[in-house]
């Protein structure tokens, strides 16, 4: 008789089948092959998230998911953003494929018209008089608030959970500029944040493109909690190789270097070196539980001209981006290959786990404010 999965294993290397596996709240516990749940984060759906940038709605009504949920956002007739749920109550066709006329949007199927609010104003072909529960024909609205370059929306019920949407780096700030990117991510809100947050694998996968110095230096790294963020803090690190580093300083130097997650979906990633100032506003929005979709504004202040800075940052961004979604894809063929989670952490995850424990207290309803944990010290090299 074949030896059953929980059978297979070496006691030599401790290797065993099935692994061990984390709880949900970042650390590694022994257990079976099941699925722990970590990459879901269906119960932040209360949250603020960014759907897109302000300078994407455009003339068209466009079309977004969020937390599995079907999303149309356009502005109303005051210019401010609107946001209804993507489904005209007449056929159930995406609204996101109809037009804009006059502050509300039109179905592409027989032109039901609805305001910003989600109601109907208009049926072609049947007078006014006639339709008495024209009134009654409503899409559902979505809270929706626009600030700092972005356009957040919260599709939980009860939500939003807090009174404004987080704060970005630099965006409208004097004597910054900015550049805004879009783009699908393969993987999970969780998996997406640390990886934008990671140190160490910027060495091996983005080699020579961000990091990958021949002899790789020790840099102290203070961990911070803050309350709904928690944050890594770079001392003494060199300007890395690079695009970045030479933008940076072309003469290298010293840079102060932070990243940090603030809750619920926002990765932060600062460079300052003197006066020069990069700072990337990275806004993981979910899709599902699967897949979430990144919207980010970089903001720079740089003695360079604005063409060299936007030509050299953008295409730099999506090559580093391709790398890491490849990874990303690969991580998750091989979660739902092997039918759920395993990860070990070391010292040097810097934010990694802290992420996940403070988006799981935010789940379970736990407040952020109060004591917090005492600052951590870890030394790595980059």
């Amino acid at each position: 008789m074949p030896p059953t999965a929980s059978a297979i294993g070496d006691a030599r290397t401790g290797w065993q089948y099935p692994p061990p596996m984390g709880d949900g709240d970042g650390d590694v516990v022994t257990g079976s092959l099941e699925p722990t749940g970590r990459f879901s984060t269906a119960g932040l759906s209360r949250w603020w998230h960014a759907a897109a940038r302000s300078d994407e709605l455009a003339r068209a009504p466009l079309g977004r998911v969020v937390f599995d949920v079907p999303v149309v956002l356009f502005r109303d007739t005051s210019g401010a953003a609107a946001a209804l749920v993507d489904r005209c109550p007449h056929r159930n066709v995406p609204l996101s494929v109809g037009r804009c006329v006059h502050g509300q949007i039109e179905c592409g199927y027989h032109g039901w018209r609805f305001d910003g609010a989600g109601r109907c104003c208009a049926v072609p072909g049947l007078a006014e008089r006639g339709d008495p529960d024209r009134g009654a024909r409503r899409v559902a609205a979505l809270p929706v608030v626009e600030s700092d370059g972005m356009v957040w929306v919260a599709v939980g019920a009860g939500g939003p959970a807090t009174a404004e949407p987080p704060r970005l780096v630099g965006v409208g700030e004097p004597g910054y500029r900015t550049v805004g990117l879009t783009l699908d991510v393969p993987g999970p809100m969780l998996a997406a944040v640390e990886n934008a947050l990671d140190v160490p694998h910027t060495s091996f996968l983005h080699r020579g493109l961000f990091r990958g110095r021949a002899e790789r230096v020790p840099v102290g790294v203070t961990v911070r909690h803050r309350g709904d963020a928690v944050e890594a803090v770079f001392e003494g690190e060199p300007v890395p190789p690079g695009l970045i580093g030479r933008l940076l300083s072309p003469d290298g130097g010293v840079v102060e270097h932070t990243d940090r997650f603030v809750a619920p979906a926002l990765a932060q990633v600062e460079y300052r070196l003197g006066s020069r100032h990069i700072a990337l506003n990275a806004c993981y929005t979910p899709v599902d539980d699967r897949s979430c979709r990144l919207v980010a504004i970089a903001a720079y202040r740089l003695p360079i001209p604005e063409s060299v800075a936007r030509t050299a940052l953008l295409p730099l961004a999506r090559v580093i981006l391709g790398q890491d979604n490849r990874m990303l894809r690969l991580q998750q063929q091989t979660v739902e290959r092997f039918g759920g989670e395993r990860f070990v952490h070391t010292p040097i995850d810097v934010l990694g786990p802290h992420i996940t424990r403070l988006v799981r207290r935010l789940e379970r309803g736990e407040a952020t404010s109060g004591a917090l944990p005492a600052d951590e010290q870890v030394t790595l090299l980059t």
